[in-house]
């Protein structure tokens, strides 16, 4: 018994030095470009599995929102700074983009059934300074295409404003052909 005390104290010693040098360690030797990014996609993973749990129950309790919204948040702070290191990581920015437009906080995960403008606008310089960066890179295309046309014709793109229009299209149609019928005598 007179072992135990010191022995704990000895095992908590150990744990803050280990944490301190950890710390102190990351300060010494940053972590690089291409370390942040991983760094980040592993937290938007983590995300990306409490939601999945999260979905199948009820809405969930407001601390694992929070935490998930942190986690996000902390997720493109590290993908922006992962560009700043190392402004030649494609991936970085297709990540961030694809986040800004498509993840929780915004239309498809998102509880309010809107997208952030604010979301779509910085996907936007993002994927603008991608495609000076990488003119050739396909996906960089066609995520600045459908973020612009999220931007000109709100949530779903141009195929949401084509549904729309067909739709219109649709209502016109039936209501000229029962007007057309009734005009004749």
């Amino acid at each position: 018994i007179n072992h135990v005390l010191p022995a704990i104290l000895f095992a908590a010693a150990f744990i803050g030095l280990w944490n301190l040098g950890r710390v102190v360690s990351r300060v010494i030797w940053p972590p690089s470009g291409r370390e942040t990014y991983l760094e980040a996609v592993a937290l938007l993973k983590k995300d990306a599995f409490v939601e999945d749990n999260d979905a199948s129950r009820q809405e969930g309790e407001s601390g694992e929102r929070t935490a998930l919204s942190a986690n996000r948040s902390e997720a493109l702070e590290l993908l922006r700074t992962a560009i700043t290191k190392d402004p030649e990581l494609e991936e970085a920015y297709v990540t961030l983009a694809t986040e800004l437009l498509y993840g929780p906080g915004g239309y498809v995960g998102g509880s309010s059934g809107k997208q952030s403008s604010i979301d779509i606008e910085s996907a936007l310089v993002v994927l603008e300074g991608a495609k000076k960066r990488f003119p050739k890179n396909k996906e960089v295309e066609l995520l600045l295409t459908e973020a612009k046309a999220m931007s000109k014709f709100g949530v779903g793109g141009a195929e949401g404003a084509n549904a729309k229009m067909r739709r219109m299209a649709g209502m016109g149609m039936f209501a000229n052909n029962n007007l057309s019928g009734g005009a004749r005598v």
